[in-house]
């Protein structure tokens, strides 16, 4: 069996930059970290920092007084880090494209700019985002956005009117067709509003899902390693999936023998991380494919 990977795959360089600046405060000291959320949505790399005592909670009650705590990457709201800040000694370890997109946001709403992000308003991110604005609407489909237009035009005392000026963003693990929809809706919709289009979208992501669907049609199948909880994994399985059929989505190697029927039928596949999934991950499914579909398969029927 041959296996293919395409460019980008696996961590990202915003993901990859917290990692080091995590394990390098983690050698640097005894005393256990706290993260407040997930550093990164994949179970499997929660587990291995709970290993190393960097400890995920949920809550700030749950942190001891005076520990130090460090930010998840995707961003956490602004009145939830003054808050850590004013108990706790604290490592920023927020992207730097979240990080640049919650400064965009704050500085068009002081210059007096409603906001319209596309995404998905229970996202970690996108809840750090909204905080950074006083005027801001969440939308996280297509028809949403058609609604949402629908009532600006509809009623004459929604939040935008008078016309106003409008920044339009999106989470940066979101599709680009949606925010392509908010911008084309807003376009049409709002003629006289003064719009601001900022493209927040990693392009890392996009780059990786490009790549990807150029190797699906030199492969009989693909399999996409990730958790099921982040976005970015997601959204490159639906793309993948929807481009060829003969896509799986698995978090480990337990995953695997359910398709052992595909796998030992195929000469070449691609395997794909996600933006969140730790290269050990992949490392240990790369593994049991060659050990199992080498050029004598150990697998009988």
């Amino acid at each position: 069996m041959e296996i293919l990977a395409p460019r980008f795959s696996g961590f990202c360089p915003g993901v990859k930059k917290a990692e080091d600046a995590l394990l390098a405060l983690r050698n640097g000291t005894d005393e256990p970290l706290y993260v407040l959320g997930e550093l990164i949505h994949n179970h499997h790399f929660i587990e291995e920092l709970e290993r190393r005592r960097i400890h995920t909670v949920s809550r700030i009650e749950d942190i001891p007084e005076g520990a130090h705590v460090v930010i998840r990457t995707h961003g956490i709201p602004r009145e939830v880090e003054e808050r850590l800040r004013e108990r706790f000694r604290v490592t920023d370890l927020t992207c730097f494209k979240v990080k640049a997109l919650q400064k965009v946001i704050l500085d068009h709403d002081r210059a007096g700019y409603a906001v319209l992000i596309s995404g998905k308003r229970k996202h970690p991110e996108v809840q750090g985002l909204v905080s950074y604005a006083r005027k801001v609407w969440v939308l996280e489909t297509s028809e949403e956005i058609e609604s949402f237009f629908r009532d600006v035009k509809e009623d004459p005392t929604h939040p935008l009117h008078p016309p106003q000026p409008v920044l339009l963003v999106s989470q940066t693990t979101a599709p680009h067709s949606l925010f392509e929809a908010l911008t084309t809706s807003a376009r049409t919709h709002l003629p006289r509003h003064t719009l601001a289009v900022h493209n927040s979208i990693c392009p890392i992501t996009t780059h990786r899902e490009e790549a990807a669907l150029v190797l699906q049609d030199q492969v009989d199948l693909t399999l996409v390693i990730g958790d099921p909880s982040s976005s970015n994994a997601t959204k490159l399985y639906e793309r993948l999936k929807a481009h060829n059929p003969a896509t799986w989505f698995i978090t480990s190697v337990d995953d695997l023998p359910a398709l052992h029927p595909h796998l030992r039928r195929a000469t070449r596949i691609q395997l794909v991380s996600s933006s969140s999934s730790p290269p050990s991950q992949e490392h240990a499914i790369r593994t049991y494919l060659l050990t199992h579909y080498g050029t004598t398969p150990s697998w009988s029927d």
